[in-house]
């Protein structure tokens, strides 16, 4: 009897353990949705705020000539990344093999971002750039790069609660402090405000990124420059997937900032500004997602992360696009100024577009997780290809209402696909 009682006091306590270890894993998700959620809420609101005081003190003219330069600075950033944010996360190797390729990976992001600007300067494209603008666009480029690769590096450590909010808040806190003080210094000119913000943004990171690498010491203690066959590797399976999903949420900004006049390009980033504080939120769901399915083998788990995190990203994306697309022309006066009002049409029409939007982010890297890499590529090269084709009939017009319908259009029709993927790729035979 004693034996007995004994093994069934193990089956009990086992069963307490099971069940203490689910309600942990549960509580750690919640606080891990909660804080990723707040820091995107606090990344938006620091943005907006930048963005508000920019455009009051510059206009909407000199305001567009900086969005062109920050859309140039965050395109070419994203191409550079080279797949490396996302394959630090689950790189197995050791992480002394990180730092100097990291190092190295930021000088060059800093030299070919120098040549961007001086190319756009010199060959009139952007005939108001000078010494200037072109190091502050280097910063910039650098300093976006330098940022994502520290957010990657929080995810591999599973720092989601501290680092990765300091990854993404100090540097948007420093650019705040620096708009404040051009603005209370009364400064106008473009070239000044694009190379201080570029410092905000790269100094603050740099530190963030070393510190995250191990410091000092583990610098003088990495192996060598080059990064190993192994990341290489998984970088090159991750960058055209995930630099291809990328490109789409910014290309409708990048034809803008090519094609249109300043002024329109300013009103357009007012629209997009709205769009990103919708999908910031849904974008939190993604990235908690992503790290659940890491550690599910089992396609019914993963079919049902996935679904479950889908339906929360759309609500969640929806429960703040709604009240935002009502009150959008009003909102803008408060913030931007009247200057800005006629972007109330393109920023109903992206808030509209951010709901899909958040689903394609949480499925493309939740596709990407599951090995399911081919299909992302399939639909996003359609995507990309739709994307191009509908922009060069709807720029002609001048239209930016007409761009923002672009992207309603494939955001829409990129979600409907990814999400019909996940399920073929998870479906039980």
């Amino acid at each position: 009897m004693t034996e007995r009682a004994g093994k069934v006091d193990q089956v009990e306590w086992g069963r307490r353990g099971s069940v203490s270890r689910i309600q942990f894993v549960r509580r750690w998700r919640r606080s891990t949705l909660f804080a990723v959620g707040g820091g995107n809420v606090a990344v938006l609101l620091l943005g907006v705020v930048s963005g508000a005081i920019a455009s009051r003190v510059l206009g909407p003219t000199l305001r567009g000539e900086l969005v062109v330069a920050q859309t140039w600075a965050g395109t070419v950033s994203v191409v550079l990344t080279l797949g490396v944010t996302q394959a630090v996360v689950t790189y197995a190797g050791s992480d002394d093999e990180l730092p100097r390729p990291l190092l190295l990976q930021s000088g060059v992001a800093f030299t070919v971002g120098f040549g961007t600007f001086t190319v756009l300067a010199v060959s009139g494209t952007q005939n108001w750039i000078n010494w200037y603008g072109i190091f502050g666009g280097a910063a910039l480029t650098a300093g976006s790069l330098i940022s994502s690769n520290s957010a990657g590096l929080a995810q591999r450590y599973g720092r989601m609660t501290r680092e990765f909010q300091r990854v993404r808040l100090i540097p948007q806190a420093l650019g705040l402090v620096a708009a404040v003080c051009l603005w209370l210094a009364g400064i106008r000119a473009t070239n000044v405000w694009l190379i201080t913000l570029g410092l905000a943004i790269l100094l603050p990171s740099c530190v963030i990124m070393i510190s995250l690498l191990g410091g000092r010491q583990a610098l003088t203690a990495a192996r060598t420059w080059l990064p190993s066959r192994l990341l290489v590797r998984r970088a090159a399976s991750a960058f055209v997937l995930v630099v291809g999903s990328t490109v789409i949420y910014r290309i409708d900004s990048l034809f803008v900032a090519a094609w249109l006049p300043s002024e329109e390009v300013a009103l357009y980033a007012v629209a997009v500004a709205a769009a990103g504080a919708c999908a910031t939120v849904g974008q939190a769901v993604g990235m908690i997602v992503f790290s659940e399915l890491r550690g599910i083998i089992d396609r019914r788990q993963q079919r049902a992360v996935i679904c479950r995190g889908t339906a929360r990203a759309l609500v969640a994306t929806s429960v703040v696009a709604i009240p935002l697309f009502l009150v959008a022309p009003r909102a803008i006066q408060i913030v931007y100024g009247a200057a800005f009002v006629p972007a109330a049409g393109a920023t109903r029409l992206l808030v509209v577009a951010s709901v899909p939007l958040a689903a394609d982010y949480l499925l493309v890297h939740a596709l990407l997780v599951t090995g399911a890499g081919r299909r992302v590529f399939h639909v996003q090269t359609f995507a990309v290809l739709l994307t191009v084709a509908l922009l060069m009939a709807a720029l002609p017009s001048g239209k930016i209402v007409l761009v923002a319908l672009v992207s309603v259009s494939v955001y829409i029709v990129s979600a409907v696909l990814l999400f019909a993927a996940a399920m073929r790729g998870t479906a039980t035979p």
